[in-house]
């Protein structure tokens, strides 16, 4: 058996250890260690997700940050039904200032979009997740999210992007 390879972090003194992947070499790789050093995403381990599904013209907020927070958004998925004139759209706002994050027409056919972010996707201080449909259309969105402890106010970061 392998002996446990550590890291260890300065700060807390702990330590960030290799996991053990049950001691057997992967399809195609040649065996050298069962261990492996396990690297995670904070999107992986704090993420969640939320969804709502509107059946008349309104909006609803979808996500809220936590007071002086963000929310990065790691997921986005909506569905809805073909109806003319009819609209959902997901955006950032915080009241004052707004920025469309998504919008899909169903004039011509039923909305079906899935989308996984790979880049700091990530709203202002303050600003929550709003879905607004137009029309009586029945539609879902469902965003994958992790809240952020502090955000830019909105003139910082729209300077940023």
């Amino acid at each position: 058996m392998a002996t446990p390879t550590y890291l260890l972090d300065q700060e807390s003194g702990g330590y960030i250890s290799s996991r053990d992947f049950y001691g057997m070499p992967f399809e195609g790789v040649p065996f050298t260690s069962p261990r492996s050093l396990e690297v995670v995403d904070v999107t992986k381990v704090h993420g969640t997700f939320v969804s709502v599904t509107r059946i008349a013209a309104g909006t609803s907020q979808l996500v809220l940050p936590n007071s002086n927070g963000s929310i990065l958004i790691t997921d986005l998925l909506i569905s809805g039904e073909k109806k003319p004139s009819a609209s959902t759209e997901v955006t950032f706002t915080d009241g004052t200032n707004e920025v469309v994050i998504f919008l899909a027409s169903a004039n011509d056919a039923p909305v079906t979009f899935s989308h996984s972010f790979g880049g700091r996707f990530q709203g202002w201080r303050d600003a929550r997740i709003d879905v607004t449909t137009v029309q009586t259309v029945t539609s879902t969105v469902t965003v994958g999210y992790t809240k952020i402890p502090k955000g830019l106010p909105f003139a910082e970061w729209d300077a940023h992007r």
